[in-house]
């Protein structure tokens, strides 16, 4: 069913009736309605507990999309049935494909030119640890900072480390 018809059948059911009404998803799941918050263009907000339990209920948001079929929980009347869905639902309109048709573009005005690539020159890499942890540059505290005050990188650190097991080996 079209969503949209979902939300006319609510809209016909009187709301002293909202308490006996049950919701059946597409998944089979039976929703027992205890109050009907609100009801939107394509859901509803409500108060409902699972059929078979005896929860207080819980607040669920159902779009029509995932309702299969509704039920009333008290016996009816043909009477009141046909007050209710006597009169004949007015027509949907379908909703009418629309053909893409390009739309015609102001001319923009051009990007500013981006600044050229200046190329780093890349350091000759430093084959003594112990070296490259002396001549390591250690960065501003504007230039950096994530880097937490007091904090030693890790390059220092292992070559630290490599000086002492040298130290013991000896």
């Amino acid at each position: 069913m079209i969503d949209i018809v979902w939300l006319q059948v609510l809209q016909r059911v009187p709301t002293d009736y909202y308490d006996s009404l049950a919701i059946i998803t597409v998944t089979g799941a039976e929703l027992v309605i205890q109050q009907i918050f609100k009801i939107e263009r394509d859901f509803m907000v409500l108060r409902a507990r699972t059929a078979g339990t005896g929860d207080l209920g819980r607040t669920i948001i159902v779009a029509y999309g995932q309702i299969d079929f509704m039920a009333f929980n008290r016996k009816m009347s043909e009477e009141d049935v046909l007050k209710i869905f006597g009169e004949p639902m007015p027509e949907i309109d379908r909703p009418q494909p629309v053909m893409y048709q390009p739309v015609a573009m102001a001319p923009t005005t051009p990007l500013p030119p981006a600044p050229a690539f200046v190329p780093i020159k890349p350091k000759p890499p430093v084959q003594d640890v112990a070296a490259a942890a002396e001549t390591a540059e250690v960065p501003d505290e504007e230039a950096a900072p994530a880097q937490k005050p007091g904090q030693v990188s890790k390059t220092i650190l292992l070559a630290r480390l490599r000086e002492r097991l040298a130290e013991k080996a000896r």
